[in-house]
């Protein structure tokens, strides 16, 4: 039996946020239903703004991409006003498919209606609409900043980039890729895009992106863990010199741009395959934001026949590059462990942490690795867009178990699928965070090893 619980795990909890993404129109010119009066709504100017950066609840209404630091047309600079938290526009198409309301999804983000609010969006006409929406909900302290173009051009002004924020595209950005363009950030002379997914291509056979090609997770990983694992095969990710060769297959060499999507717009197949090409070390992977979904949503082609890859004589280096992206095994783990620094946490559902269930059909042993603390599961990490959340809420929700950027951190899930999504997000802010492939599959292995059961927070 063949990961059949995992995928259980991953699919179910994300094919509801598939679902959403497939049946609305993600961009931000969207039709949304404005309140029939019109409230008197304040401005503030960019002084007034910036000497209150500290007092007022910012939102940035724009989409995850120009929030993380993608610089928008006619800008120089990219990113964000200090302090703001992220609520996109977009989100309103989606409330209906969601279940949620506008009032409720605000409170779900701490903005609530006792807060002074400052709007703002790089089109005005945005910013003043969602004004009016949240007005009528019953916000009154709210103004809107209007002079975004003018806080990007002055250097004066600070915004805030992610270190590492291009590795995240939009499905505009991966367009004009495919369309023989040069989108800002790329400048490279080979690219090559892939369906980053599971075992089964049906997905793919139905439909994909120009040119994609299907890359199963059997490419990087053990396939068959009931049935395949060895002494020799022990860890969860293939040999690197087996990942190196498929990857040549592929036509992959260690300087290609990689663009990597997942089908079902919010899930860890895609997560599996970046965090094994960076650990390879291709040394540029993108990952188009939102999947498949997002780009059917904009209304761009997609095709049905296979793409099938010319492979090359050589990868260019020796993998893996960049071993230290990964702790492979528990040893590595407890030897990290003995600095006080070190966190290592687990991105399960709840109910494997505690000890609960174990999650998987081929792992019959419940627990966790001692001393590890909670993540929260992968769902935390999307939005009801099936697009990234908000570092700000992940840097707040890992907080809530003493993970913090000073820490040297390891997420792990069971079998490192989930994990990979965490990884990626904080690498991209510039954490220091590894990756633990083994997971609970190769821990409980080992019965010398400690486990604890329950919520660590009351023992």
């Amino acid at each position: 039996m063949k990961k059949k619980t995992l995928l259980s795990l991953l699919v179910c909890g994300m094919v509801g946020l598939t679902c959403l993404c497939a049946a609305c129109n993600q961009t931000e010119q969207d039709e949304v239903t404005s309140p029939a009066e019109t409230y008197d709504v304040q401005t503030i100017s960019k002084e007034d703004l910036l000497s209150n950066i500290d007092t007022y609840t910012i939102v940035d209404l724009r989409q995850d991409e120009p929030y993380l630091g993608w610089p928008e047309e006619g800008m120089d600079r990219g990113g964000h006003i200090e302090n703001a938290v992220q609520f996109s526009y977009n989100w309103l198409n989606y409330l209906e498919q969601a279940d949620t309301t506008l009032a409720d999804l605000m409170n779900e983000k701490g903005l609530t209606t006792d807060k002074t609010l400052v709007l703002y969006h790089n089109d005005n006409a945005i910013t003043n609409d969602f004004a009016q929406q949240i007005m009528a909900l019953g916000y009154e302290n709210v103004f809107v900043f209007e002079d975004f173009a003018g806080w990007v051009a002055d250097e004066n002004y600070p915004l805030i980039a992610a270190p590492h924020y291009e590795m995240i595209v939009s499905p505009e950005w991966v367009h004009e890729l495919i369309s023989g363009n040069n989108p800002e950030g790329y400048d490279n002379d080979k690219f090559i895009v892939m369906e980053g997914s599971w075992i089964s291509s049906d997905a793919y056979d139905e439909r994909h992106l120009p040119g994609a090609y299907f890359f199963t997770t059997d490419n990087v990983e053990i396939a068959d863990y009931e049935n395949e694992r060895t002494e020799e095969y022990m860890y969860n990710f293939l040999p690197a010199e087996e990942i190196q060769a498929n990857l040549e297959k592929f036509g992959i060499t260690y300087d290609t741009t990689v663009v990597l999507y997942d089908p079902f717009g919010a899930g860890s197949y895609c997560g599996r395959v970046m965090m094994a090409l960076m650990y390879a070390g291709v040394e540029d992977v993108r990952m188009m934001n939102g999947g498949l979904p997002a780009w059917e949503a904009l209304g761009y082609e997609v095709e049905t026949e296979p793409c099938e890859p010319t492979p090359v004589d050589s990868f260019g280096a020796t993998a893996p590059l960049h071993p230290e992206y990964v702790l492979s095994m528990p040893d590595e783990v407890l030897k990290e462990q003995e600095d006080p620094n070190f966190r290592l946490v687990s991105i399960r559902s709840w109910e494997e942490f505690i000890g609960e269930t174990s999650g998987y059909s081929y792992i019959t042993k419940k627990g966790e690795p001692a001393g590890a603390v909670w993540g929260h599961n992968i769902d935390a990490y999307f939005d009801i867009d099936g697009t990234y959340k908000c570092f700000a809420e992940i840097e707040e929700m890992l907080a809530e178990w003493d993970v913090t950027s000073e820490n040297r951190i390891s997420f792990y899930c069971g079998t490192g699928w989930r994990a990979t999504i965490p990884w990626m997000l904080c690498y991209i802010q510039g954490w220091d965070v590894t990756m633990y492939d083994g997971g609970w599959y190769a821990w409980q292995l080992d019965e010398s090893l400690p486990v604890q059961y329950g919520d660590p927070r009351e023992q």
